[in-house]
């Protein structure tokens, strides 16, 4: 028996869509202005809010799905009630009854994320299909993100342009959708789920909704995904923020360990410290000793504030090398090479007894600022761009390593 009533449901819709091209449902159709992608400000591919707490979210897993009639996560408004509309679906979208008589899906969608996510899975005769999201509050004067996964595949062989849009606005009907604030519109297809969001700052405090409204010309008899939406996320700047750490201090131990310590930020629950570019730990203690350090190298040290939503600025702090490098040469009065002149202003000129196979300088943090590769006895270095200070110049050779200071006036 259902067989037989969807069977003739599927002839109506039929001659109804042969129909529309004469015309169309002007119940369903909605005069909205459009606006090009590159026209709207507010469109970014990512943004991220300094302070993060989720006002609101939908990812549409625990609505119960309805092929038959096709639903919407509660509190949630449609076009009109049906299964031509926006509608959660999950990861097996076979939604074209056999009775149809046409393939069972155009396109065959995955969620984005979970197992279920909001689709058009039909395109009638009519302009404006849209669904109003349930309500969430916002307050004035306070900057908002609005971010959601979008795909638009549309229909195969059917070049019309694909066409959405995502607006905000206090009253959930499709007449003040017509004015509500444009947070995304776009005319271009989608085939892969797509990160999209906007900044929005509301002007009164109150209850907003999102509005997703299609506005893409009838495709031909077919049942798929036209357009997808999934993880639907409202983000605001109302949540207490974690500050970065203070008075970070650093100071080497006699052994060449190097301590440091800190204040702690008053929102944080631990912290991640980084020895030049490496992670070296995340500790809940406002201390941290670092060691394995090479004794004739500087080093940089930042320490990050770890927050429940978030992670604060980090701090810097360097020191130059534990001993510097003519400390650390036991043989330093067996010179091996000399530096003229010395004090240099442009040039100086490397003389050593044997030949050398490299030759670096290094500043007084441990910082190697040159490093040339060398197959005689000599080589001239041009210094004039350094900074004035303090230099080591370190030649390399078979026999050893051999460190001399120079300074750049």
């Amino acid at each position: 028996m259902k067989k037989e009533i969807l069977k003739t449901i599927c002839i109506t819709l039929v001659a109804v869509i042969c129909m529309c091209s004469l015309n169309a449902q002007q119940t369903r159709k909605l005069d909205i202005p459009t606006k090009p992608v590159s026209q709207i400000e507010e469109v970014t591919t990512k943004v991220m809010l300094s302070n993060r707490a989720v006002i609101y979210s939908e990812g549409f897993e625990n609505t119960i799905i309805d092929i038959d009639d096709g639903v919407l996560p509660t509190g949630w408004i449609r076009s009109y009630e049906g299964e031509y509309n926006w509608m959660v679906v999950n990861d097996q979208p076979n939604y074209g009854p056999e009775s149809y008589n046409i393939p069972n899906v155009i396109n065959k969608v995955s969620p984005f994320e979970g197992s279920q996510f909001m689709a058009l899975s039909w395109i009638d005769c009519g302009l404006g299909n849209w669904a109003i999201s349930e309500g969430f509050e916002l307050t004035s004067s306070v900057a908002y993100e609005v971010s959601f996964q979008l795909v638009m595949p549309g229909y195969p062989g059917y070049d019309e342009t694909s066409s959405i849009e995502c607006r905000i606005g206090t009253t959930p009907t499709a007449e003040a959708m017509a004015t509500a604030h444009i947070l995304y519109n776009n005319t271009e297809r989608i085939v892969e789920w797509t990160f999209v969001s906007s900044l929005f700052t509301p002007s009164e405090t109150g209850t907003y909704y999102l509005f997703f409204n299609d506005n893409t010309p009838p495709a031909p008899l077919g049942w798929g995904i036209y357009h997808g939406i999934d993880d639907i996320k409202v983000f605001g700047s109302d949540i207490a923020p974690c500050n970065s750490i203070t008075n970070l201090s650093a100071a080497y131990t006699e052994d060449c360990k190097a301590e440091l310590s800190w204040t702690a930020s008053a929102n944080a629950h631990s912290y991640k410290v980084f020895r030049n570019a490496e992670h070296k730990a995340t500790v809940t203690d406002t201390f941290f000793t670092d060691e394995g350090l090479d004794t004739l190298s500087g080093y940089t040290w930042r320490v990050i504030a770890v927050c429940p939503d978030m992670d604060a600025i980090e701090v810097a702090i360097s020191l130059p090398a534990c001993k510097q490098p003519h400390e650390s040469v036991k043989d330093v009065t067996k010179i091996a090479f000399t530096i003229v002149p010395n004090p240099a202003k442009d040039k100086i000129e490397i003389k050593s007894e044997k030949e050398f196979n490299k030759v670096e300088i290094v500043n007084f943090l441990g910082q190697i600022v040159l490093s040339n590769t060398n197959d005689t006895e000599t080589t001239t270095i041009d210094v004039s761009n350094f900074n004035s200070g303090v230099y080591f110049v370190r030649i390399i050779s078979n026999t050893g390593t051999f460190i001399q200071k120079f300074v750049k006036q």
